[in-house]
């Protein structure tokens, strides 16, 4: 995403526990479509939103698999053409560069949330604000959850 000056700008979503201790930095996350699932959860009042964030990375990484098995059951068959066998092993590099970047993301991902934590604590009246630098903006959006969820929650 770019915004009105077109610099990058990416999104984390910080899943902030709320008791009557100190707050507590449950969950950074910066999967899109799992801030979408979040968000949706928090809107529709959803009293688990984490529990609905956790499906859907379960859904999608049984797709992910299943797929997989499926396109290395055909790489293992003898008559399958050589065009179909390049695109396959083509898939599996690629996978390996996605789970790659998916790991540098979270590596990201875990030092901006770690920062954007302290920044909340200064005003935990903040639900969202952007944190920038000198080659990307990042839009960072709050969301409390109750002590009982952020105990069903581990840290990411």
């Amino acid at each position: 995403m770019k915004d009105s000056t077109n610099e990058p700008v990416g999104t984390v979503a910080l899943v902030i526990g709320i008791n009557d201790q100190e707050p507590r930095l449950v969950e950074a996350i910066s999967d899109e479509e799992e801030i979408a699932v979040l968000d949706s959860a928090v809107t529709s009042s959803n009293p688990n939103p984490m529990d609905l964030v956790q499906r859907f990375r379960e859904r999608r990484t049984q797709e992910e698999e299943e797929f997989g098995d499926y396109v290395e059951s055909l790489l293992t068959q003898g008559h399958v053409p050589q065009a179909i066998q390049e695109h396959g092993i083509a898939w599996f590099k690629s996978k390996q560069r996605i789970e790659e970047y998916r790991d540098h993301e979270a590596q990201a991902t875990k030092i901006i949330a770690d920062f954007a934590f302290q920044v909340f604590l200064e005003n935990t009246r903040r639900r969202e604000f952007v944190l920038s630098g000198p080659r990307a903006k990042v839009l960072v959006k709050i969301y409390c959850v109750t002590a009982e969820v952020a105990e069903d929650t581990s840290v990411a």
